[in-house]
């Protein structure tokens, strides 16, 4: 995984998180065989295989298309076996493509955090989402109460609501 975009990154991340819900609940439930489930387990395997292709992970997109061919199919028996598999393979991408935590320090963010910030306030001015992002990634040393408001910003971003991120900051 080198070089992958971050905002393909994030939007995996996203969609992957929203995958393991779903096909987690899903092969949970009793009726899980009924069309609507099946469908709707179709529908989500092949969303995320599309994401992982994106961030160059073939081997489990190649697993979720044989699970969405099988769910076309109507083979439960393939779904019943491969399913917990390939969930098992999806959390662990997840895990390893999560952004390191955040270090918080004490009672003061780092000095340089200011250009930062107002870099950011520009890019939420330019309406610049994939800069505004960027930057947000590049913050990983603040205190708590800054990570929270860079939590708030990165979701007004992702919603193209600039002009609330821009106030905000």
């Amino acid at each position: 995984m080198t070089n992958i975009n971050p905002l393909l990154i994030e939007s995996f991340l996203r969609d992957g998180r929203k995958a393991v819900d779903i096909i987690g609940s899903l092969i949970d439930k009793d009726d899980f065989y009924d069309a609507n489930n099946l469908q709707l387990f179709r529908i989500t395997v092949h969303g995320v295989k599309s994401s992982l292709n994106n961030i160059d992970h073939s081997d489990l997109a190649d697993a979720a298309g044989e699970l969405e061919d099988a769910a076309r199919c109507n083979d439960f028996d393939f779904i019943k076996t491969k399913a917990a598999p390939f969930l098992d393979g999806l959390r662990i991408v997840i895990n390893k493509m999560q952004p390191e935590q955040s270090s918080f320090v004490g009672g003061e963010d780092p000095p340089d955090l200011k250009e930062k910030l107002i870099e950011l306030k520009d890019m939420c001015a330019d309406y610049d989402r994939r800069g505004a992002l960027k930057i947000i990634a590049e913050i990983t040393v603040c205190t708590a109460e800054t990570r929270a408001t860079l939590d708030a910003v990165k979701e007004l971003v992702q919603q193209s609501d600039f002009e609330e991120a821009e106030a905000l900051l």
